[in-house]
């Protein structure tokens, strides 16, 4: 063999192995964004539709949609109250419910996050359909439990108030 001939040899051996790591770099990067596109759509909002008096509401409109990418996706609350939306992304919603009888309701700033269930329980008030309440949503106190009087916690949960 000569230099010429193993010169020729060398560099189609380095070649085939710049063109294997590059359809393995290729391969993983897509393995990446195909797991990490499908661990996103698998949240869920559920909770119970409810009068002021704490009856349930059946057949409520509810829809939440993603404000980002204008997804909305619609469901209604069954003879229990109770409704699921399943297969979102993680992402900031704004939910609005409807009912006959009953004002709208709009609560804003529903933060979903990856492979969770979050509830969103409603309240509805009695009025006309036209009417709507809005809530705006605080992420830093939606999941606290409300305190009860303890020493060392004046000011926080159920105060008696005078008569």
């Amino acid at each position: 063999m000569t230099l010429n001939n193993l010169s020729r040899v060398r560099h189609f051996a380095a070649d085939k192995g710049r063109g294997m790591m590059w359809m393995l770099s290729v391969f993983t990067v897509l393995v990446l964004f195909a797991s990490h596109a499908f661990a996103q759509a698998n949240s869920t909002v559920t909770g119970i539709i409810t009068d002021p008096s704490g009856a349930l509401v059946a057949g409520a409109s509810i829809q939440l949609s993603d404000p980002a990418t204008g997804v909305t996706r619609t469901t209604i609350s069954d003879s229990s109250g109770l409704y699921s939306i399943a297969g979102l992304n993680a992402a900031n919603y704004v939910m609005k419910v409807t009912a006959n009888g009953f004002e709208g309701y709009t609560k804003k700033g529903i933060v979903v996050n990856i492979s969770a269930s979050f509830r969103v329980d409603v309240a509805l008030t009695v009025g006309s359909t036209s009417q709507t309440v809005t809530v705006e949503a605080d992420s830093r106190t939606a999941n606290q439990r409300p305190q009860r009087n303890q020493p060392g916690n004046a000011g926080h949960g159920c105060q008696r108030q005078p008569a």
